[in-house]
């Protein structure tokens, strides 16, 4: 009867929610991402994924305990359904991993609107038994179709490297629109598209869109791990770089 029917929904609906975020999960990513996609290249609109990760989200549960963990992990749920749009898929892939669909996006549109995910999460205060937890940073790398990927997996990845990528430079970032162009030098008037390159003398050279900053950055990893980040100026030389440990 119609009692069943409901119950049947119900039980639908929550088997593709995340039971700690309420965010999907990522059986529903899983099933929703190629469908997306499809109706993206169809009706011929941009689509933009973007990887979120959590900065430093070990301390949490290490200094914390998993309640912190579990707690900071609903509350950046919240935030970040709130930053976006009704029409935007945001799901829980396990972990601190998390994912976002956005429709009709370009990916400089959604590091735009990822930009207030990230501030938000910045401001944010949790406080768990009477204790403020320390600061929620976020990493997050977004890719476009088709230009950075055909299918989900393609996609995916070129997230994730841009992930990489703003995890490298220094985290609580966003960095948009990565391109793989293997064995090519990178041009500091390239534009807002980063790439990467393999150098003469092994080093690897990186350039990117840092949507946080609203720059062009360049970075070259050595062989002992340490890079070099430099932000590129309107006349294309690089201003004095810093190094860091990745």
């Amino acid at each position: 009867g119609l009692a069943n029917l409901k119950l049947r929904e119900a039980l639908s609906a929550a088997a593709m929610r995340d039971q700690l975020t309420g965010l999907f999960n990522r059986r529903y990513f899983e099933e929703t991402a190629p469908r997306e996609l499809k109706l993206a290249h169809r009706n011929g609109k941009p689509l933009a994924l973007a990887v979120l990760d959590l900065d430093h989200f070990k301390r949490f549960n290490d200094g914390w305990g998993h309640e912190a963990g579990d707690e900071v992990l609903r509350q950046t749920a919240r935030v970040i359904v709130e930053c976006l749009r009704g029409t935007d898929i945001v799901c829980r892939l396990g972990g601190e991993e998390l994912v976002a669909l956005l429709p009709n996006s370009s990916a400089e549109d959604a590091a735009a609107r990822l930009q207030g995910v990230r501030a938000a999460l910045a401001a944010l205060k949790i406080r768990l038994h009477g204790r403020e937890l320390p600061p929620v940073t976020v990493s997050i790398g977004v890719a476009q179709a088709p230009m950075h990927g055909q299918d989900v997996a393609a996609l995916l990845r070129a997230a994730d490297e841009a992930l990489y990528a703003a995890k490298a430079a220094g985290r609580d970032r966003i960095v948009a629109g990565w391109r793989v162009e293997d064995h090519q030098s990178v041009d500091a008037d390239a534009g807002r598209w980063p790439s990467v390159a393999l150098a003469d003398d092994g080093a690897v050279h990186l350039s990117w869109y840092d949507a946080s900053a609203h720059a062009l950055m360049w970075g070259r990893f050595q062989g002992d791990g340490e890079l070099e980040v430099a932000e590129v100026d309107g006349g294309g030389d690089f201003d004095r770089g810093t190094h860091s440990s990745l």
